[in-house]
């Protein structure tokens, strides 16, 4: 992702990334040990699994044109 276009995104969140943010805040994830993230992105959840043993992302990637 461009420089430009993550300024754009911590300026400008999406609704969705919102309402994620505030979901998520009423959660507590400490006791998670393992922890799976489909379409992490460029995985912005770390940081709320600060214990987790086996942290796994998957996303799909474009392959060639």
């Amino acid at each position: 992702m461009g420089k430009l276009r993550k300024i754009r995104k911590s300026i400008f969140p999406t609704a969705r990334s919102i309402l994620l943010d505030r979901e998520l805040k009423g959660f507590s994830f400490t006791d998670s040990k393992i922890v799976l993230v489909v379409g992490a992105g460029s995985d912005p959840y770390r940081s709320i699994f600060p214990n987790a043993k086996e942290y796994i992302c998957s996303d799909i990637e474009k392959v060639g044109d």
